[in-house]
């Protein structure tokens, strides 16, 4: 369905992702001070519409920046980067703030780097937006 809707143009995807990075932050922030059950279950809806839109979006992007025979490529090391190193890191970082500091600085330090996150997506967007996107194909 989104594939009918969402636009197969770079800028607007950038601004996808970017918007998907945000909605992570508020995420991670409700996260911080959620003290109930109920709560952490109502939270726990933005994440179908982050985890799913931030897979769904960075598998266009890929699409559109690499040159068709990286794509294959590129979507693995996405995949991989995405459910597993990432994962792998949040994992260990993750569970040593959640010891160490508590709940709210874990959930805290996840809202700042997505928030990071963002600021770098928009960044990109602007400067493809000003500039546009040429991809350097030497030997493609």
């Amino acid at each position: 369905m989104l594939n009918r809707y969402f636009k197969r143009k770079i800028t607007f995807l950038l601004g996808c992702i970017t918007a998907v990075s945000l909605l992570f932050a508020l995420r991670w922030n409700l996260m911080s001070d959620a003290t109930q059950p109920a709560q952490i279950m109502l939270i726990q809806l933005l994440h179908s519409v982050t985890f799913g839109g931030f897979f769904y979006v960075g598998i266009k992007l890929i699409a559109l920046l690499l040159p068709r025979p990286l794509r294959s490529a590129g979507q693995a090391v996405y995949t991989v980067a995405l459910s597993g190193l990432a994962a792998l890191i949040a994992g260990f970082f993750g569970g040593w703030l959640y010891q160490n500091l508590g709940g709210g600085v874990m959930y805290r330090t996840g809202m700042g780097l997505s928030l990071i996150g963002a600021l770098g997506y928009a960044a990109m967007w602007y400067r493809i937006h000003k500039n546009g996107y040429s991809p350097i194909m030497e030997r493609y």
